[in-house]
């Protein structure tokens, strides 16, 4: 093994390493993680492995099953846990830096592999999607797996490619749904258009048995789910793979708001995603605007290679520029890509992984999250999370055995770390639901509510912890000590 080799082993095991310190330090904060960790603790505790569902009676039709497939092994397997939770994620995200690497070690060469991992894996949304309760990694996985497949099974690299591409197209389909179809076939009707002489070699991709292994895949779940909650297939497919994108502020969505940004904005969230990396393309144009004949030399260096990782790269936000409702995570299955293009650059300009740059830049992901890791770690209560305002309603004083009641909303992180026992109520109705009470009751109040909830409850209750959001308050009814009987406690998940 070089030194490189090692070089590269070890930094790559401190990232990984890094981010499962993370995994392990980090709450569950609202909204996404708690919600889809929620989603998949359901799926456990009901058996129900068809239909997702948002809550014991509301079916959650905005994304397939796979990644809640996976997080609901995970907590079988290993407890329901965050860490647990949060383990599918990085293995799709391993197994997408392992694709990048061997696209790059097939085509270019180990050097370049082993700077394309690197810099994948130290971008910050990989870095933080690796290690985080979310649908995207998996979507990831399915579209680098099918750009991946096409260009080695048509570079003749072998048959089990091209199967690989219709696999890859599978895993999009029950990962996040039809979107896989555009940001895996966008980007190759590009690269084909301008890349002419490739259209006959697409004979080389086992067209029947590839698209019947897809259907035999994707086709029983999707009629399974509208059988069993009718209606699914109109919200998903129409509804959240057209009207979110191009309704502005779209009322539709049945889990949650709409999230509103101008056109174009796309282009800001790769910033912010690619970072540091997405630094390299600038010092790119200004070295190009410096050296003389610099079109021409843009011209050498567009090789079918480099023509085929752009258009990869780049659709995702060619695709989002014109949507209202986007998140930053929707670049992300253009990430391996960019990092594979960086790569070759780097390579171009005689760097390596050895270098002194190189080796900086990537570390500056892993050192800040783990900075933030520790920092949340210390003060929880300073994030939006409901884990410890549980635990302490749990585990301390007359309170451990009432009923734990959250006023006005009921974030995620309560409904999983309660495992679906915290109730909800509006302030409205408190007081008459505070008269029924026979036995003391936990009470989360908002602090924005907190003076009308001291008006509508003047005494009876008394505050005995507080976090970002909430005052836990303990009401005791005047003739609680009449009742004998107990409500059973509230099963709080081990940090």
């Amino acid at each position: 093994m070089s030194s490189t080799t090692r070089l590269f082993v070890v930094l790559l095991g401190a990232a990984v390493g890094v981010r499962l310190l993370a995994m392990y330090l980090l709450p569950f904060i609202d909204t996404s993680e708690p919600r889809y960790a929620e989603i998949a603790r359901l799926m456990v505790e009901t058996g129900n492995w068809v239909t997702p569902w948002f809550s014991p009676d509301v079916p959650f039709w905005g994304k397939p099953p796979l990644s809640f497939w996976a997080q609901a092994a995970s907590f079988s397997a290993f407890g329901i846990t965050e860490i647990a939770g949060r383990l599918p994620s990085l293995i799709a995200a391993v197994l997408t830096g392992a694709l990048t690497f061997a696209y790059l070690r097939i085509t270019t060469g180990l050097a370049g592999a082993m700077l394309a991992a690197w810099i994948l894996a130290t971008s910050l949304l990989s870095f933080v999607a690796a290690g985080a309760v979310l649908t995207d990694p998996f979507l990831a996985l399915g579209t680098t797996l099918s750009m991946v497949s096409f260009r080695l099974a048509l570079q003749g690299r072998g048959r089990c490619w091209g199967y690989g591409f219709f696999l890859g197209i599978a895993v999009g389909l029950l990962a996040k749904g039809p979107l896989v179809l555009a940001l895996t076939g966008g980007p190759l009707l590009a690269w084909l258009c301008v890349s002419r002489g490739h259209w006959r070699s697409l004979a080389k991709l086992p067209w029947v048995s590839g698209l019947l292994l897809t259907a035999v895949l994707v086709l029983p779940w999707y009629v399974m789910a509208e059988i069993r909650t009718p209606g699914f297939v109109q919200y998903f497919v129409v509804g959240e793979h057209l009207l979110r994108f191009i309704e502005p502020g779209w009322k539709g969505d049945l889990y949650g708001s709409a999230h509103l940004k101008p056109f174009g904005a796309i282009w800001w969230n790769w910033a912010m995603a690619a970072f540091p990396w997405s630094l390299l393309p600038l010092v790119g144009v200004i070295g190009l605007v410096r050296e003389r004949q610099a079109l021409d030399q843009v011209r050498t260096r567009m090789t079918d290679e480099v023509k085929y990782l752009a258009a990869w790269a780049l659709f995702p936000m060619l695709f989002f520029t014109f949507a209202h409702n986007i998140l930053w995570t929707y670049v992300l299955p253009g990430l391996p890509a960019f990092a594979m293009l960086c790569a070759m650059y780097v390579r171009a300009k005689g760097w390596s992984l050895s270098s002194k740059g190189i080796v900086a830049a990537g570390a500056l992901v892993p050192s800040v999250c783990l900075v933030l890791s520790l920092v949340v770690h210390d003060s929880t209560n300073r994030v939006k999370t409901e884990r410890e305002l549980i635990g302490y309603a749990q585990s301390r004083g007359a309170g451990a055995y009432a009923r734990l009641v959250y006023v006005n909303d009921r974030p995620f992180s309560a409904r999983f770390y309660s495992a679906g026992r915290a109730e909800r109520v509006e302030l409205s109705d408190l007081a008459a639901e505070l008269a029924r009470s026979r036995l003391p009751v936990n009470l989360a109040v908002p602090r924005s509510a907190f003076a009308e909830f001291s008006r509508l409850v003047p005494d009876g209750w008394r505050v005995v912890y507080e976090n970002k959001r909430y005052f836990l308050v303990v009401f005791t009814p005047p003739d609680a000590g009449r009742s004998s009987s107990k409500f059973a406690p509230i099963h709080v998940l081990a940090p």
